[in-house]
């Protein structure tokens, strides 16, 4: 994968500069990081040189002869990103998962998830409740059992991603500073994309999109700002908002005055983004689950067709853009957004009507896009160098995880799952996967919920 270099107006650059590329795209340079390599040269002088001419370059209005092209921030945004995503797909997101799947393996289940959902109790019902038209929401729609596996989901994945992050800030010191000048880079590119936006889409039209569903109103937006720019932009670029915001991240103003972020608001650390991970995760879970449930299959066999393919089926929520999220349960754009479970079942029961399943359990979902769409999650990057068979470093730890997740599967339910990408959505995936299907689980297809839930989709 290349990312052109920028060519700033006005500004002439050195022919070395102007030759300088990112060579290696976030699956290559995920497996550099993961097999114990230090970061090139060439992309610490890419982050350096791009981050030196764009802080000089944060006050736009005044310096319009040296504006950049929204095709050159495009790609230095993109190019910001894969390097980002690789340490944090390598670093933390690796080591965190392996450790919580080491954790879910050896618990007591389903009585030990009481104690990691009161980690994340509180921060769920914040997150899953949300803000509309600028203003916090004091309650959601989800069911009680939900809502404490996400926590207790969200408990196993904080603990072990907070000891990644301090390992990556003690002895990893050049990627955690070349991570946070990545981060940073991010930050002024997208509010330069943004300033330019707001010049050809004008804020009262912009804010129009906001009333539409997630999906149709943010690709109708990117239609029209291709139409007038000549540019596709990301859709993340529009996912947030400057209006009514309540995080300041939210703020394309504040980034482009302050785009230096806190560490661990930069690399994502913390209880309600273990919270958002768990959220995403456990609906993937569910809402295959639920899918193989309605075809009507025995109990047995639905189990059977959910350990073999259930984890490619909750990994593949890290393929795809937020908006177009196959479970999708977000309400409209940051961050004026709230999550819904009837907007869940919703979307469950869209895909129960148009995808089928295959005699071995194997679901054709409708939507399922090209493998060269990506949602940008660094849990999606591969960290095994696509099919390497010499692996060191946490590469070799996350293919013994792997391992050991097959012998637990064989134990406990007599089924091999399938593993189809070395990454850290797959064990993420793991950990969902088996905290529900455990006997006992509230979300076992045998429970009460789960058959409700089932009988309501058939109904329509």
């Amino acid at each position: 994968m290349y990312f052109a270099d920028y060519y700033p107006r006005g500004k002439v650059l050195s022919e070395q500069v102007a030759r300088r590329h990112i060579r290696r795209g976030p699956d290559e340079l995920t497996a550099h990081f993961a097999g114990g390599a230090s970061p090139g040269s060439e992309e610490s002088a890419w982050v350096s040189q791009n981050l030196t001419e764009l802080r000089t370059s944060q006050s736009p209005e005044t310096q319009p002869g040296n504006r950049f092209s929204l095709k050159d921030l495009k790609s230095i945004y993109l190019g910001a990103r894969v390097i980002q995503g690789s340490i944090m797909a390598s670093q933390l997101a690796l080591p965190a998962v392996i450790e919580a799947g080491e954790t879910l393996r050896t618990a007591a289940l389903p009585g030990d998830l009481d104690s990691f959902a009161r980690t994340g109790t509180a921060q769920t019902e914040l997150f899953l409740s949300g803000a509309h038209r600028g203003r916090a929401r004091t309650e959601n729609d989800y069911p009680a059992a939900v809502k404490k596996y996400i926590a207790a989901i969200a408990g196993i994945l904080n603990g072990p991603y907070e000891k990644a992050y301090v390992r990556l800030e003690t002895h990893r010191p050049d990627l955690w500073a070349l991570a946070l000048d990545a981060d940073e880079l991010q930050r002024l590119c997208w509010g330069h994309l943004r300033w330019r936006i707001n010049e050809v889409v004008p804020a009262e039209q912009l804010a129009s999109y906001r009333s539409k569903p997630l999906q149709e109103g943010t690709d109708e937006l990117l239609a029209l700002i291709k139409e007038r720019t000549g540019v596709a932009l990301p859709p993340r670029i529009v996912q947030r908002d400057s209006q009514d915001y309540i995080d300041p991240r939210e703020d394309w103003l504040t980034a482009l005055g302050n785009a230096r972020q806190d560490p661990r608001l930069a690399l994502l650390c913390g209880i309600r983004f273990s919270v958002e991970n768990a959220e995403i995760s456990t609906l993937y879970g569910l809402g295959s689950l639920l899918m193989r449930m309605t075809h009507g299959a025995p109990t047995d066999e639905v189990i059977r067709q959910q350990v073999r393919f259930g984890v490619q089926d909750i990994a593949w929520g890290t393929h795809l853009v937020t908006h177009n999220a196959r479970f999708q349960s977000r309400v409209g754009a940051r961050p004026n957004y709230f999550r819904s479970f009837d907007e869940f079942r919703r979307n469950v029961r869209k895909q129960v009507g148009a995808s089928s399943i295959q005699p071995d359990g194997r679901i054709d979902y409708f939507d399922t896009h090209s493998p060269r769409t990506r949602g940008w999650c660094p849990a999606q990057n591969r960290y095994d160098g696509k099919g390497s068979d010499a692996l060191t470093g946490l590469a070799k730890e996350g293919q013994e995880a792997v391992a050991s997740w097959t012998d637990y599967a064989r134990q406990k339910f007599g089924v091999v799952p399938e593993y189809s990408e070395a990454t850290a959505g797959e064990l993420l995936a793991s950990v969902v996967l088996f905290a529900i299907l455990h006997e006992g689980s509230p979300l076992h297809p045998e429970s009460a919920l789960m058959h409700e839930l089932a009988a309501s989709l058939k109904d329509g």
